[in-house]
């Protein structure tokens, strides 16, 4: 599965109807595998809806999220690319490195 390049800043699964049943599309798919043996978690939001995490080859964060609110479980995940100064805001954590 391929790693998050260095000009990727979202990463938006979809779900698809293919052959009478919903699936998850390829971007779901390369989500999942980089929050299961890529990503490190770091944090979750106090709302307990957004999860933050960090790539270790970049040390960039990224924020997992459900933005489709009216769908089962928020809809298919998206990852997103999060500054430093969100990190501080949202979270309420230092960045691992200061």
């Amino acid at each position: 599965m391929k790693k998050i390049s260095k000009d990727e800043i979202l990463i938006k699964g979809k779900w698809v109807f293919e052959n009478g049943e919903m699936k998850k599309d390829g971007d779901c798919l390369r989500i999942e595998w980089l929050i299961q043996h890529h990503l490190k978690w770091v944090s979750k939001d106090a709302s307990g809806w957004l999860n933050l995490y960090q790539d270790p080859d970049d040390e960039r964060y990224w924020e997992l999220l459900y933005e489709d609110s009216d769908s089962h479980g928020g809809g298919p995940p998206s990852l997103k690319y999060i500054p430093e100064a969100k990190v501080k805001e949202r979270y309420k954590i230092s960045p691992l490195w200061e």
